[in-house]
């Protein structure tokens, strides 16, 4: 059984929190891999899918992409926030939007 979808939410998140609200696909990946590692099965760790990239890796990039159709995130296709304001953004980087940084908040306060 493979990691569900709402860690890797949660931890890209806080990777790009923690990082002042951008980073680049590696730095949220290292952060992503350093806390999820423990729970990760070996298989999501060793098998390369898509691009030559391991199952976690190729799962986090597709959860990005929901991140950003949810306004959590920004990135250079869809580089605006909930309320359709023009985010300056660099190509490689990922951003943590306004409501992004609010659901953060929230997660954190329930757990």
């Amino acid at each position: 059984m493979y990691l569900a979808k709402s860690l890797y939410r949660i931890e890209i998140l806080k990777s790009l929190y923690k990082r002042g609200g951008s980073a680049t696909v590696n730095e949220v990946s290292k952060d992503v891999f350093e806390a999820l590692k423990d729970q990760l099965s070996y298989e999501e760790i060793n098998t390369q899918v898509s691009k030559n990239e391991p199952i976690w890796r190729n799962k986090l990039r597709w959860v990005k992409n929901e991140l950003v159709n949810d306004y959590l995130l920004a990135t250079t296709w869809m580089p605006y926030d909930q309320n359709c304001n023009k985010i300056d953004i660099k190509r490689g980087r990922w951003y943590l939007s306004n409501l992004g940084a609010k659901e953060l908040k929230k997660w954190v306060q329930l757990v």
